[in-house]
């Protein structure tokens, strides 16, 4: 196996790439710390009610990904279409934000300042975050519905926040559409990757469940926590809990700051502007039909501990038993010793006030951890991040694949189209590789 690829973590990337370099025939092992892989891509139970450890989700822009998962699968997937939410003033108002929904949904004296505050919005001041919204927006709008909930998200005042959060979420609000809305008494048909993916029956941890059934033993390296990596010439030495092996090749999916303190070839790495964000998860389960139905709700209040709830219903009915339902809260987190069974019951005080639940109708509870759960890409670290990503893959042999390992807002779009990439340059990188190895055996003959 020492002229494989090493794969550092069995969570949606790492897998993914796995299951490619399988269909090349490239020699690979993924190393994983858990007694299961998939990361926070696994879905969970708790009684007969099933949960995703986060709200992920397939969108079927790209046909070749559509493809991809559909066979995976073996066509047990869904399309699933609905609408996102974001509570204010004690109401949903629908995300991505409508013109329309927002003059009817939201207080009269809201309405006026928003529209003067689009109007007299600036438009030439794009540097971070904060700035990108109240050019989208207005100030006002942005404040209430996008800087508000930002702040609380990433722990993080929005000024400090890279516009790349932003850019591809954040659709502009315009007039042309509000008159479109008016006249047809409808809100417009604005499709936005929150509304439209591509979801597994029986839960999204279906699909690294499959992924892994694809390899056998001595691909899938579970309950095997790395401790050290060293680089030995032309190879990784990487040392586990059961033993050390050898690799030519190393993908690093691990959080940045994990992978430096494994790796001895990273001999700065600036920890302060690499940080992460992490959650603090509550799942209820509830004795009522539906919450709401929408596929997740946004909450950007200060008063909220929680910034997102998710119905898994929602997603495929088959989450709940009939007639039930669920709800999962997300509490973001910098400080993981944080977390504690009374911010819980906090959360869930807070979200049993908003009415959209009763206390009595909860039937159970289960709170867990999802450590780096979202890179909080600052201006800061915009540029060290892509010369420390540079410096660390110069030799094509060690590279970086995932949201955790290049520090990045990825989708799982995203993660198929890098792993594809990916697999290209490593299958290319390796065939000239042995091409080379053949020829130096050749010539040793000839010599020899």
């Amino acid at each position: 196996m020492k002229d494989s690829v090493a794969i550092l973590g069995g969570g949606l990337a790492g897998l993914t790439l796995g299951s490619l370099l399988h269909n090349k025939n490239i020699p690979f092992r993924i190393y994983e710390k858990d007694e299961l892989a998939g990361g926070i891509a696994r879905t969970e139970h708790l009684d007969a009610f099933k949960y995703d450890m986060g709200a992920h989700r397939f969108h079927n822009r790209d046909p070749k990904l559509t493809r991809w998962v559909t066979e995976l699968l073996q066509g047990s997937i869904i399309e699933v279409n609905k609408k996102s939410a974001i509570s204010r003033f004690g109401t949903l108002i629908d995300f991505p934000l409508s013109p329309l929904n927002l003059i009817t949904q939201a207080p009269l004296s809201k309405s006026l300042i928003y529209s003067l505050s689009w109007i007299t919005r600036r438009t030439d001041k794009q540097d971070n975050l904060k700035d990108f919204a109240i050019s989208r927006f207005g100030k006002a709008l942005a404040q209430d519905f996008i800087l508000d909930y930002s702040h609380k998200l990433w722990g993080k005042p929005p000024e400090e926040l890279s516009l790349e959060l932003g850019s591809a979420r954040l659709k502009q609000l315009d007039f042309p559409t509000l008159i479109k809305e008016i006249i047809h008494n409808k809100r417009a048909n604005n499709r936005h990757i929150d509304g439209q993916f591509l979801y597994p029956i029986g839960g999204f941890g279906e699909i690294p469940r499959q992924l892994s059934s694809l390899f056998d033993r001595d691909q899938l390296y579970v309950n095997n926590t790395i401790l050290s990596i060293k680089e030995h010439g032309r190879y990784f030495d990487v040392t586990t809990q059961q033993g050390m092996f050898k690799h030519k090749y190393l993908v690093n999916t691990l959080p940045l700051d994990k992978f430096a303190t494994l790796y001895d070839n990273v001999t700065h790495f600036p920890h302060e502007l690499f940080q992460y964000r992490h959650l603090m998860a509550v799942f209820l389960t509830l004795n009522q039909r539906q919450i709401s139905p929408h596929v997740s709700l946004y909450f950007p209040e200060p008063s909220h501990t929680f910034t997102r709830a998710h119905e898994p219903r929602n997603r495929w009915q088959g989450m709940s038993p009939q007639g039930k339902t669920s709800v999962l809260l997300e509490i973001p987190m910098s400080e993981p010793w944080k977390a504690s069974p009374q911010i819980a019951d906090q959360a869930i005080e807070e979200f049993c006030n908003t009415g959209l639940i009763e206390k009595n109708s909860i039937l159970n509870r289960k709170e867990f951890w999802a450590p780096y759960a979202y890179p909080i890409i600052t201006n800061s670290c915009t540029a060290p991040r892509a010369a420390f990503l540079k410096s660390l893959e110069s030799n094509n042999k060690v590279f970086c694949l995932g949201r955790n390992a290049r520090f990045s807002y990825l989708h799982c779009h995203d993660i198929y189209k890098e792993s594809l990439e990916l697999c290209q340059k490593i299958e290319n990188t390796y065939h000239i590789s042995k091409s080379t190895s053949s020829l130096e055996q050749h010539t040793y003959n000839i010599h020899n």
